[in-house]
């Protein structure tokens, strides 16, 4: 009996692992695969990868080996594995495609690795994609690359036909800068703005779908597009229709910055600061001198974060925060910007009482919001500590501990409070 299973296990033991396994085309030439496509119908699954690329290995150990995908590859693919690499230990076939790889990397623009290249039966060029993807990913990707109404390439030659359709272009735009063709990508989103978005009633333009999209292309909008002016004046609009106080204030001021402030940065030369006064002057002629200061004294923090000037960035930053408050934005964001200025900038390098008040005040009323947070109490309770407040401080650093029991520099700070002992470094 056992003889006889080990029999039969000789046949359905190499057919199970046949059926976990993707037919990859080997020993034949480029224009061999496009010929064995198109006698059988069959699409072109090219999987460029190279021996370095830790995603590539990830693929075939995981991805490559679902029954699903190996299914579909197999029924409705003819594949192909290229190495777009060279070492000593390359195998025949990869050697035998250097010249067809170099040929596809120029053509296709292939930067990144993994890449996918789907072609069509008859070898033209279809569908794309890149990256490490889940199983689930791929899945829709096999199915993207076979329906005519999704594939990138044949959407992209009709839109660079001039067959425009307005409804899939947002999808188009997406998918081009997915694939890091920037320049195409903000050239597809400004034409879908400008000749489309734009034409719509407020009500659509004023969508949290539109509004996101355009977010997305953020550094292809100039302050001179029509867009750009309508988020500007419509602030609380702009705002409630995203459900997140403070976004038209920091995607108008993100421009501002990349138009008005970045210039006078690169032009800082030797040591010398940026010509701040230029930069204001600038941007109170174009928007007044609420958003000059606003966006200046942000300028001024960053700069001075990157240089390490803390006596210039403390400064800076609690101007900034007492006349512009960041808390009026309700964002995670924003009060962890909050944590880091009280925490980098002022706990760990400035002994004004002054300042370290300052920080505190900000600090409860994120401890308010975020209450939850060991981190923030954290900083709150190294504030007080060095302000002088021992007691108020150990009190918020133990609530701190419960909240994390395994915050080791919670317990630390929480030892040397009780001790005595600075928490800082002079």
């Amino acid at each position: 009996m056992k003889q006889r299973l080990s029999y039969l296990m000789m046949f359905i033991i190499p057919l199970y692992m046949d059926a976990q396994e993707i037919q990859w085309a080997t020993d034949i030439s480029w224009e061999q695969v496009k010929d064995k496509a198109k006698k059988e119908n069959r699409y072109i699954f090219v999987d460029c990868y190279t021996t370095w690329c830790v995603a590539c290995k990830k693929m075939d150990s995981s991805v490559f080996l679902q029954s699903d995908i190996v299914n579909v590859l197999n029924e409705k693919f003819v594949s192909v594995k290229i190495q777009f690499d060279t070492s000593k230990n390359d195998s025949k076939q990869a050697v035998w495609w250097h010249a067809n790889a170099n040929e596809i990397r120029k053509h296709y623009g292939i930067l990144n690795f993994p890449t996918y290249l789907f072609f069509s039966p008859s070898g033209e060029i279809v569908h794309r994609d890149q990256g490490f993807k889940s199983g689930e990913e791929f899945v829709v990707i096999l199915t993207t690359a076979l329906d005519t109404n999704k594939q990138y390439y044949t959407l992209l030659q009709k839109y660079l036909k001039g067959q425009k359709n307005y409804g899939k272009l947002p999808y188009l735009a997406k998918y081009t800068k997915e694939l890091d063709f920037d320049s195409l990508a903000n050239c597809m989103a400004r034409d879908y703005i400008n000749n489309y978005l734009l034409s719509t009633k407020a009500d659509s333009f004023f969508s949290q779908k539109n509004l996101m999209f355009i977010n997305s292309f953020i550094s292809a909008i100039t302050s001179q597009d029509t867009c750009f002016q309508l988020i500007y004046l419509n602030n609380d609009r702009v705002d409630s229709a995203i459900n997140h106080r403070g976004f038209a204030q920091y995607f108008t001021d993100f421009i501002i910055t990349k138009e008005e402030i970045n210039p006078i940065i690169k032009k800082g030369i030797n040591g010398k600061s940026p010509n701040w006064g230029k930069g204001y002057k600038s941007i109170k002629r174009k928007f007044g001198q609420y958003v000059a200061e606003r966006n200046v004294l942000s300028a001024k923090m960053s700069y001075y974060d990157k240089k390490a000037d803390w006596k210039r960035y403390n400064k800076s930053a609690i101007k900034r925060i007492t006349k512009y408050p960041l808390d009026t934005m309700d964002n995670l964001v924003n009060d962890v910007i909050l944590n880091n200025i009280a925490w980098f900038g002022i706990f760990l390098h400035s002994n004004k009482k002054s300042e370290i008040s300052a920080a505190i005040k900000w600090m409860e009323g994120v401890i308010r919001r975020r209450p939850e947070s060991s981190v923030f109490l954290d900083t709150y309770a190294n504030l007080l500590y060095k302000a002088g407040k021992r007691k108020q401080a150990i009190l918020s650093e133990e609530k701190a501990l419960v909240l994390d029991p395994n915050a080791k520099d919670v317990r630390n700070n929480l030892s040397k409070m009780k001790r005595g002992d600075a928490t800082w470094v002079d």
